[in-house]
């Protein structure tokens, strides 16, 4: 599995310009050895679009960027009330889907197939529902 930092040091350079500023105000806001399990949605879309949700100790922070904005949500001392995981074959190639509500009322949905690049990176996107899944089911 790609690690945050694997992730953020590969797309943070140069060769990925367009996610170049927006992980630079990422790892201003969101100190890399705070994260704990991420999830990149809309990697590498055509319009440079990237939903970055991160979970740290205490926190999950959504960034999305669209163009030139930059939007943040943040769910501070977050609690799961409940969550729904639906696994779409009993291979990781077929696709993961994982529905997660909050106490405050949020609801957060990851699905590697819609949020993957393509089908070779359904596999992937399963592994990261995997860790969110993993660190939900094993929080206090």
């Amino acid at each position: 599995m790609i690690t945050y930092a694997d992730f953020k040091q590969e797309h943070g350079g140069v060769n990925y310009r367009q996610y170049w500023g927006f992980i630079q105000t990422v790892d201003e806001l969101v100190p890399a050895d705070t994260v704990k399990v991420y999830y990149p949605a809309n990697l590498y879309s055509d319009d440079g679009r990237l939903t970055l949700t991160l979970f740290t100790e205490k926190d999950i922070w959504i960034l999305e960027k669209q163009k030139d904005d930059l939007n943040i949500t943040v769910h501070k001392n977050y609690q799961v009330e409940s969550f729904s995981r639906k696994i779409q074959s009993r291979n990781r190639c077929g696709g993961s889907a994982l529905n997660v509500s909050l106490r405050s009322g949020a609801s957060l949905q990851f699905d590697s197939k819609a949020d993957a690049p393509n089908e070779d990176w359904v596999e992937t996107f399963t592994g990261f529902i995997d860790d969110i899944f993993d660190l939900i089911v094993k929080a206090p």
